[in-house]
């Protein structure tokens, strides 16, 4: 059985060189796409064993082949070329896999190798967590609000420019909700692009030292070994399960400064709830929780919409007294 690696956009381009010493092993077959739909379409009909994709082309659409995987449970290994050298510490805990550009032929025949392995020993199947998507998020500098189903609760993070602003977990917020949330199993994530930077921000903190911080946290609370398995050392990779799968939002993310005109209850819904989302980012509290409101009245049964609302009434009642 042949080992598949799918190539999308600038990561096709990335690996040319060590494509044209790839393409003569019989053992592995090599997928190439320059369009994120497409890539969906391929791993949803004939997963692959790594999806290989660049930083560069780590936007909010990208994130859905991340969803995907997780949704469907896919033996599908997401790996990252990436320019800084973040080291084998840094992304050591992360189930994502790191590797520094320009890869060599023969750094990407070591991971397929340990692919290949852990395939044959059934267990490639890993799921993502919330430091993984943030992470995404981090490195491809995206402007989105992840709204996240823990098995505790509900979070919702807001990325700038791939940092972390402010982040509302329970009854917490900004780094202890971080630190709390990613200590959480994750249930579902959805991603909404943000178009507008907030006035304020919670987080001070760089993020992906904040990342690595909460992750290591978890590792030792969990007594996991942190050590990488001596084969990948030299990638500064280490993959590990730390997450329940997410189920993907198959709901359509309108482009950057459009607005789908709703035709149904569910267009109806996601206007609502996309509206009461860019207005607590602006901070807009009244007309976000007016929002909400219409959402929950045509899904009352919603978690997300629920603790959205929650959170923005008390928000109302401090400023009020």
């Amino acid at each position: 059985m042949k080992l598949k690696l799918l190539l999308v956009a600038k990561a096709s381009s990335r690996l040319q060189k060590a494509r044209q010493h790839l393409i003569s092993i019989p053992s592995l077959r090599i997928d190439e796409t320059e369009e994120v739909e497409k890539a969906l379409e391929l791993i949803e009909s004939d997963p692959p064993d790594i999806l290989v994709l660049d930083s560069q082309d780590l936007t909010v659409a990208a994130l859905e082949l991340l969803t995907v995987i997780d949704a469907l449970k896919l033996p599908t290994r997401l790996l990252l070329l990436v320019e800084q050298n973040l080291g084998k510490d840094f992304a050591a805990p992360f189930s994502i896999q790191l590797c520094q550009k320009p890869i060599s032929a023969n750094a990407l025949l070591e991971i397929l190798d340990h692919t290949l392995a852990l395939r044959e020993a059934e267990s490639l199947t890993r799921e993502h967590g919330v430091a993984d998507y943030l992470l995404f998020t981090a490195l491809g500098h995206c402007s989105v609000a992840l709204q996240c189903s823990l098995n505790s609760g509900d979070a919702l993070f807001e990325v700038i420019d791939g940092e972390l602003w402010s982040a509302f977990y329970d009854d917490q917020t900004g780094v202890s909700a971080t630190r709390s949330a990613i200590r959480s199993s994750l249930q579902s994530t959805t991603a909404r692009q943000v178009n507008r930077r907030p006035e304020e921000r919670q987080i001070q903190e760089e993020t992906l030292e904040l990342l690595a911080a909460a992750l290591s946290e978890k590792l030792a609370a969990a007594g996991e070994a942190q050590a990488a398995p001596k084969e990948l050392q030299n990638l500064g990779t280490l993959p590990i399960e730390i997450a329940a799968a997410p189920q993907i939002d198959t709901r359509e993310i309108p482009p950057a400064g459009e607005e789908a005109a709703p035709s149904t209850d569910s267009d109806a819904f996601t206007s609502h709830f996309s509206l009461g989302v860019q207005e607590a980012l602006l901070r807009n509290y009244k007309s976000a929780a007016e929002a909400f409101g219409e959402a929950l009245h045509l899904r009352p049964r919603d978690p997300n919409t629920r603790f959205n609302l929650e959170r923005l009434r008390q928000l109302l009642e401090e400023k009020d007294s």
